[in-house]
This record gives structure tokens, C-alpha cells and sequence, in this order.
């Protein structure tokens, strides 16, 4: 059985928040945890507990992760344990955007005035990995995975994302290698490639790009699929990775290294036939799938984050407060 949101939103900021909602939202093993207890004596009524580090005096922790014991979304879902667990699907698309990694310096990957000049999003997810361009000729796909119920572990026969829309380009003819080298000359095991060293790794970038967030008890697997090139100069948003001179002018698609597509190779292609192949792919390793709208917690944890982070001009310009170093929470490059 496979879960199928249904949420044909072209903002980008509002489509990651509901990603990583989907990946947030307690899962089969119940909420979130409980508050911590406190050594010492209890407070008196009326006293203020001591402020943990890192969290401002209103309560709210940094950057839209809720403090413990602190709901900003509690409204019941209304769904058993069973149906928390099964995989939640989505496939979407973005307006002209530029996605950049949760630890990237936004100064060295993007040319921010030609985005500024032809008014293209600049937005930070947070899941890791490098940046990419996506436009109406880029299809994405997340997929967020659960233990089962009684489980702790999510069960290993269940292929990951990647994996499933690598096999399903091969039937279309796509051999991988093509797509985990960029195809025409792009920065090989920034594609499709394994968790070890694959995902959205560096600004060029192949045909196929994956990234992973891990939450408490869900994996959130990002991936984009380049299909047409609906905007040839989209790469030169994006930094050279040879620290070349293509920032302020338009190259022609041969010169550009950024991004390809699966229509650069030759056969013709349509997002329609992408689209299908994957979702057959998925379908027969997961089941039907069920099509919803997000639920009320969905909802309102998605509201919650984008008020927080990734609405949050100062989030997706500067990323995480405090010393960028990586995380093992967030993976892809």
C-alpha cells in the first residue's frame, strides 16, 4: 500500500516544508517525546524552569524544530498506526528556483544577481547535498519510509527511491552510468549513485540527483529527475564548479556544465512518460497507491515550518544557526 499526496503547489518554499512535514509528523511508534526531567528540586508553582541552551526565551527552538514537550501541531490525524506506517508518496514540480543544500554557502553556489535580475527563488532545504535548478522541465519525486508497527528498523526489502527510478529509466533505455556521470560531460557521483557517495553533490549535477534527510523515525529521500530543457540558461544561476568565468552571460547549452536533461541525449522524452514509468516502478514494489490531501497535522506542521524556516529570508540566505558542519541527521553529498 502506498500513500499518494495530492499537492499542486509550485512554490518551492511551501513544497519543502511539506516534505519535511510528511517526514516529521509522529509515525507508528506514537508522538514526540516527552520533556526531559529536570534533576534538583521542583520549581514552585508559578516559577520559570531554566531555559535550555540554544532555545530563545519565548520557547520556540531555532529554525522550527519544536522544543520537547511543545506541539505547535497538535491536531489528531485521525489515522491508525497502520496507515502511519505505509510510504508516503509525492511527485511535483517547482517554479524557477534555484534548491540549495542545508549546508551550502549560498555566496559560492549561486549567482545571486542573475537570479535577482530574472526573478528566480533562491531556497535552502534541509536535507543536505548541493544545488540544483528546477523549473517546469524538472520532475520530483519524495518519498517518506516508516518502520512497521512493532518495528524499529525500516525493512531493508523495501528499495529506496533512488533505486526504484534508476530501474525505471533503464527500461526506458537510460543506461545509469549515463545518468550518474551527468550524460553530456557532468560531474561524475554528483547523480544517481549509492548513499555513500552519491546525491546532490556539487553545482554540476546530473540527470538524476537524490538527497536524504533522517528524521526521528522516518528517511525523507529528495530526487530530481531533468527531463526537457524548458529554460536552456537555467545553469547559469548556479556557480561554475571549476570556478569559471560564465557568471553575467548567457553560454550556450554545450558550454554549460550545470545541468542536463534526458532530452539532451537524443530520444525523444516527455514528463508525461517519466512520470509513469516511475510510478508503475514504485507501484509494483509498494502496492496501489492511495491518492489524499494532506491531513490537519500535515497541515500544520507544513504552516508551522514555513513560518519558521522556510518563509524565513534569513534561513534559506545564511542556513542553520551556529557552525556549519554536517550533520547525521541530514545526508545526499
Amino acid at each position: 500500500m502506498l500513500s499518494m499526496i495530492v499537492d499542486d503547489v509550485r512554490e518551492p518554499a511551501w513544497n519543502l516544508a511539506l516534505d519535511e512535514a510528511l517526514a516529521r509528523v509522529p509515525g507508528p511508534r506514537g508522538g514526540r517525546r516527552p520533556a526531559p526531567r529536570r534533576r534538583g528540586r521542583p520549581g514552585r508553582p508559578g516559577s520559570v524552569p531554566p531555559q535550555r541552551p540554544g532555545v530563545p526565551s519565548h520557547g520556540a527552538a531555532p529554525y522550527g524544530v519544536p522544543p520537547y514537550g511543545v506541539s505547535p501541531y497538535g491536531v489528531p490525524s485521525g489515522r491508525t498506526a497502520a496507515e502511519r506506517s505505509v510510504p508516503v508518496l509525492r511527485v511535483w514540480q517547482n517554479a524557477p528556483s534555484v534548491v540549495i543544500g542545508r549546508f551550502q554557502n549560498v555566496e559560492e553556489v549561486v549567482d545571486l544577481a542573475a537570479c535577482a535580475r530574472d526573478g528566480v527563488r533562491v531556497v535552502r532545504r534541509a536535507s543536505g547535498g548541493g544545488a540544483v535548478y528546477t523549473d517546469s522541465g524538472t520532475l520530483l519525486f519524495s518519498l517518506v519510509r516508516r518502520p512497521r508497527p512493532g518495528e524499529r528498523r525500516i525493512s531493508p526489502d523495501a528499495p529506496d527511491l533512488d533505486v526504484l527510478v534508476r530501474t525505471a529509466l533503464g527500461r526506458l533505455g537510460y543506461p545509469p552510468d549515463v545518468l550518474a556521470s551527468g550524460g553530456l560531460g557532468g560531474k561524475a557521483g554528483a547523480g544517481l549513485s549509492g548513499k555513500a557517495g552519491g546525491g546532490l553533490g556539487g553545482n554540476a549535477g546530473g540527470i538524476v540527483q537524490v538527497a536524504w534527510l533522517h528524521a526521528r523515525d522516518a528517511v525523507l529521500t529528495h530526487l530530481a529527475v531533468h527531463v526537457t530543457p524548458i529554460n536552456a540558461y537555467g545553469p547559469v544561476y548556479l556557480m561554475p564548479p571549476d570556478g569559471g568565468t560564465a557568471r553575467g552571460r548567457n553560454p550556450p547549452p554545450s558550454e554549460v556544465s550545470g545541468r542536463h536533461t534526458l532530452a539532451d541525449l537524443g530520444a525523444p522524452i516527455t514528463l508525461d512518460t517519466v512520470r509513469a514509468a516511475v510510478l508503475s516502478e514504485i507501484m509494483d514494489v509498494y502496492g496501489i497507491a492511495r491518492t489524499r490531501r494532506p491531513d490537519p497535522e500535515e497541515q500544520a506542521l507544513r504552516d508551522h515550518l514555513y513560518s519558521v524556516r522556510y518563509g524565513d529570508v534569513t534561513w534559506n540566505l545564511s542556513g542553520p544557526a551556529g557552525p556549519r558542519r554536517a550533520a547525521r541527521e541530514f545526508t545526499g553529498g
